[in-house]
């Protein structure tokens, strides 16, 4: 749950900058570029304040995609730990 929040949090992020650095783009517009950065897909045309966003969404994204995923790895790791010990016992 709280990594689905995180995610929509960054989507908010990336939407607000574009709209502050895009003038002229439409909410739709500004959307659609946040969520295909997201994805690392194309260029349209940005100013470069833009770009200097983008790159920072993109990192951003990529931070709080993966951090659920390595937390489950930990975790998973963790009791495979906790597993052989308890059977080394």
């Amino acid at each position: 749950m709280k990594a689905v929040a995180m995610s929509y949090g960054v989507v908010l992020f990336g939407t607000g900058g574009f709209i502050l650095i895009e003038p002229g783009w439409t909410v739709w517009r500004v959307l659609y570029f946040t969520l295909i950065t997201t994805g690392g897909f194309g260029d349209e045309r940005i100013s470069e304040t833009g770009q200097k966003v983008a790159a920072l969404f993109l990192v951003t994204g990529i931070r709080t995609a993966t951090q659920p995923l390595t937390t489950a790895v930990q975790y998973a790791v963790s009791y495979q730990f906790d597993w052989q010990r308890r059977m080394e016992q």
